[in-house]
Order: structure tokens, then sequence, then C-alpha cells
């Protein structure tokens, strides 16, 4: 049987979906993974009821459907799930870069967490500054960091001093970019930095050189 054009199974599975989005943005029921999966496959539902519930559902799921979202990233879906993350709020970050150990996301993870990270999550900066450190994440968390760190950072100088002298040119790399983002309040890494200037990798030669006239 169809109704102009929807068929009855469908007709019930968008309505099975609707009530159970509606018992948990309620709090009748909690969200469960089968939920969270349900509401990922909903987002791009021909009712825009639907996907307005899906997206709700997802939000108050919170940092719990981080990891489905990240894992269930395509080309297609990319920025209606970047849209739903944004909504999370604070346990966005966290739940992120805890994506990041998973190398089957990490990539994912890693685009997702510098396009919504923002100077709000400025709290995070001394997890992202031990998270770069890890050449693996070197690149992901680098970059969140470059985005959002300011003078404000100041206190974190120390660690990424340290940081000038990984044995991983990716890390070296951006240790020299967030220290060039601290400006004057990083003038004790300058002697690091100027070892740098001589550095193996091209890049980290360039980005040192570019960073002493700032700090």
């Amino acid at each position: 049987m169809n109704t102009n054009g929807w068929s009855v199974s469908l007709l019930r599975a968008r309505a099975n979906v609707l009530l159970i989005a509606s018992l948990i943005l309620g709090g009748a029921l909690p969200v469960l993974a089968d939920s969270v999966s349900d509401a990922i496959k909903s987002l791009h539902d021909r009712d825009p009821q639907v996907r307005v519930q899906s997206r709700d559902t997802l939000v108050k799921a919170g940092a719990k459907a981080v990891g489905p979202m990240v894992a269930a990233m395509t080309n297609r879906n990319r920025l209606v799930l970047l849209s739903v993350m944004s909504r999370i709020g604070r346990p966005l970050v966290p739940a992120l870069i805890e994506q990041l150990d998973n190398p089957e996301v990490r990539s994912q993870a890693g685009e997702a967490l510098f396009q919504l990270i923002s100077p709000a999550d400025r709290v995070q900066i001394p997890v992202l500054v031990k998270c770069f450190q890890k050449p693996e994440f070197a690149s992901h968390c680098g970059r969140a960091l470059d985005k959002i760190v300011d003078a404000q950072a100041q206190n974190q100088v120390p660690a990424l001093t340290k940081a000038l002298k990984s044995r991983d040119a990716g890390v070296r790399l951006y240790a020299v970019l967030v220290l060039s983002r601290i400006g004057r309040g990083a003038a004790a890494a300058k002697p690091a930095l100027k070892l740098l200037s001589k550095d193996s990798d091209a890049e980290v030669r360039r980005a040192a050189k570019e960073a002493l006239k700032k700090v």
C-alpha cells in the first residue's frame, strides 16, 4: 500500500522515530545507542519534523553522540553533522579530542575539531598543548590550538618551549606557530627558536624565523 508516495512501513518508521525522540526530549527515556544511530540516519529524512526531532535528540545526547556522528561523517552529510555538533556546547571539544585515539575516525574528528573549536573553548588550551605533542595528533590538535591561542596562554610557554625539542617536525612546527601567536609573552622561548631557525626541516626553519619577529 502507498499513500502519496509514502509506504505504510515508511510512515510507521517515521512515526516511531518521532515518538522515541519526543520521549527522549521530554526526559521519559534515556538516550540509548540505538536512538543516536536512528537519529543520525534520520537527519536527511524527507519530513522536516523528523529532521528537527533527530537533531534535537542528538544535541540532547551531547558527548554520547559525538563518536557515532564522527564515525558516520561523509562528504554528503558532513555539513549537517557539523551543524548538529556545533549545538552541543562545552562537552563537544573534549569528546572530539577523545575520538582522536581511534585511528579509524581520527581524520574526521580532527577536521570537526578544527572547524568547531572557538575562543569560548580556551579552557581546553592545556589539553591541546599536551595533545599536539603526540606526533600522530600533531596536525589535528596543533591546528585547533593555533586557531584559539592568544597572549593569554603565556602560562603554556614552558611546555611549548619543551615541544620545540621534539624529534617530530610536525610537533616542532606547531609549537613554533603557537608561540608566535602568543607573541611577546613567549620571549623566554627565543633561544630555542633561534636554534630552530637552522632546523633540518625547511617549514620549521621558516616558521621559526617569522616567530622570532613576534616574540
